[in-house]
């Protein structure tokens, strides 16, 4: 009796024994990289201008995880670049708020999409993460969309008012001739009144 007691004991902690390292081993799984700032960043070729990194370290609690080990490594074909020291990979470490950062690196002559690979170390977990950019020779300005915004009903008012303010203008000229050409027209005086219709709007000149 007493020897199977003890043979059941031995089991179970055997048993307790072996799952530990499987507990290790989700915990090293539950690290993230999250990237923080450069996904989608547009690289400009001529001038070597490229978008910064950061990327932000967390634990399985969610928690920012500070002096973890991180590199960021640019693809060796194709579109790219290379740190500032010839190679393609860079590290750095996170601060207290889980944070790593690559200011910046040297786009190639290369154009078209890319992908930087982020991977972090801390105590034995490890995580990665994907940053997509792209080498662009040229970059195209957004177009000011305020020209666009304005309805048709906007623009014909805008003309209106242009055509009233012209009509307002040419009056006061005709003002202003009429004094100095006197023709026994009182000061201030026009020669006649002037009316002008627009999308059924009637503009009339002085009374």
């Amino acid at each position: 009796m007493k020897s199977g007691k003890i043979r059941a004991s031995i089991s179970m902690l055997l048993a307790a024994f072996l799952a530990a390292p499987q507990s290790r081993a989700e915990e090293i799984a539950n690290l993230r990289v999250l990237v923080v700032h450069g996904e989608g960043g547009v690289n400009q070729v001529i001038n070597k201008r490229t978008v910064p990194v950061e990327v932000e370290v967390k634990d399985e609690r969610s928690r920012p995880v500070e002096g973890a080990k991180v590199r960021f490594t640019l693809p060796s074909l194709g579109p790219g670049g290379r740190f500032a020291d010839g190679s393609r990979s860079a590290e750095a470490f996170t601060d207290a708020r889980g944070r790593a950062a690559i200011a910046s690196f040297v786009p190639n002559e290369q154009e078209g999409r890319f992908s930087i690979v982020v991977d972090a170390t801390s105590k034995g977990r490890e995580a990665s993460a994907v940053v997509s950019q792209n080498n662009a020779r040229y970059l195209v300005p957004a177009a000011s969309s305020r020209a666009y915004q304005l309805t048709s009903s906007q623009r014909r008012g805008n003309r209106t008012l242009a055509i009233v303010l012209g009509v307002g203008a040419a009056a006061a000229v005709g003002g202003v001739l009429a004094i100095k050409g006197g023709g026994g027209a009182p000061v201030g005086a026009v020669a006649g009144p002037v009316g002008v219709s627009v999308g059924g709007v009637t503009v009339g000149g002085p009374q």
